[in-house]
């Protein structure tokens, strides 16, 4: 019979085996981070945006970054194809931005657009559910009243 090790319990907790990195870093230290952004510009918001969305996002209020203000030709990659100076590009993104206060009011009315899409959603299984229930008191059973879990949520 072969020799077992004696299990030993320890409220040690062990070590990650993997370290941590940072988000969208590169797993390797010797390789540049291009998206990583040198200066933010107070009261405004960035994101790196495709081309092919440029358009979308200028009329949603989001502007192209002026280098100016985020860095100059030294933090250009070597193959982007854009002008010197005309905007800031990493490939095939680009770097736009939106005051702070457009953002957190398009935020807020997204979030508040995405409500109604729940509610409307919801509104055909309560009518449902109501039809159901009456239909239920005319045969003389009981109501069915929602109380569990999936349902609780459905007023929220």
């Amino acid at each position: 019979m072969p020799l077992q090790k004696p299990v030993v319990e320890t409220d040690e907790k062990k070590p990650p085996t993997q370290p941590w990195t940072k988000k969208g870093a590169s797993p390797n230290p010797w390789e540049p981070d291009y998206l990583r952004l040198h200066h933010k510009r107070e009261g405004f918001r960035c994101r790196w945006v495709p081309q092919t969305q440029v358009e979308q996002k200028q009329l949603q209020g989001w502007v192209i970054c002026d280098p100016k203000d985020y860095g100059g030709t030294t933090d250009k990659h070597a193959n982007d194809a854009s002008g010197l100076g005309a905007r800031i590009q990493r490939r095939e993104l680009v770097l736009m931005e939106i005051p702070e206060e457009t953002a957190q009011q398009r935020a807020a009315f997204m979030e508040k657009k995405a409500v109604q899409a729940k509610r409307a959603a919801k509104a055909p299984v309560k009518e449902g559910l109501a039809e159901v229930n009456r239909e239920l008191e005319a045969l003389g059973h009981e109501r069915i009243t929602g109380t569990d879990e999936s349902s609780a949520n459905l007023d929220q």
